[in-house]
């Protein structure tokens, strides 16, 4: 009996140590993942963009077809561990050299999305306005259809016909998905609205 406890001692105390040595492992190669960057050396920067109501299963998977991380599972693990996943902003985000999927995380987590400004300076017309947006990428005549929906300030002018004089100049951050001349017209707009306001 005093062999067989000695035997079962030996084997309890093998397999702890092996745990331990495997935990050891484990850990230090997440501590290597978590240093590691999300573009290999020499990479040239490129963005990953997020739609909104996406998952972070969702989100893993892209990133890993971007090659910012090894396996999906590696980012959803450090998500939840971060007690982070309610907190992930869609949109589109900067991949550059040094950054970490830590740093990754951490920016999702505050919103910190490329911004791509669209200016509109003062004294400009419809039209002026038009070849601007057309410039940055955006569809010319959508931008002037949008605007030519007086409805938006009928209360403060009966007799428009359409937005001319209420598009505030100032600099937005140009809108991502479908219709952004619509959304981009409507959100000038109410800046018109929040700053006449603010006049008055």
């Amino acid at each position: 009996k005093p062999r067989k406890t000695n035997k079962l001692r030996l084997f309890g105390l093998l397999t702890l140590l092996g745990l331990v040595l495997a935990a050891a492992v484990g850990w230090r190669l997440w501590e290597l993942e978590m240093a590691r960057p999300v573009l290999a050396t020499g990479s040239e920067p490129k963005s990953v963009t997020f739609a909104p109501g996406g998952s972070v299963e969702t989100m893993a998977r892209e990133l890993e077809e971007a090659g910012a991380v090894r396996h999906h599972l590696i980012f959803e693990a450090l998500v939840r561990w971060r007690r982070v996943d309610g907190r992930l902003r869609a949109g589109e985000y900067s991949l550059e050299q040094g950054l970490t999927l830590p740093g990754l995380v951490d920016r999702m987590a505050r919103g910190e999305v490329v911004r791509h400004d669209i200016t509109f300076p003062e004294g400009k017309s419809l039209a002026d306005c038009a070849d601007i947006v057309a410039v940055r990428g955006l569809d010319r005549k959508a931008f002037l259809a949008a605007s030519r929906d007086a409805s938006l300030v009928r209360d403060l002018d009966p007799a428009a016909s359409d937005l001319e004089g209420y598009l505030f100049p100032d600099t937005y951050d140009m809108p991502r998905g479908a219709e952004p001349e619509e959304r981009l017209v409507k959100r000038m707009v109410a800046r018109f609205r929040e700053r006449m306001g603010q006049e008055l």
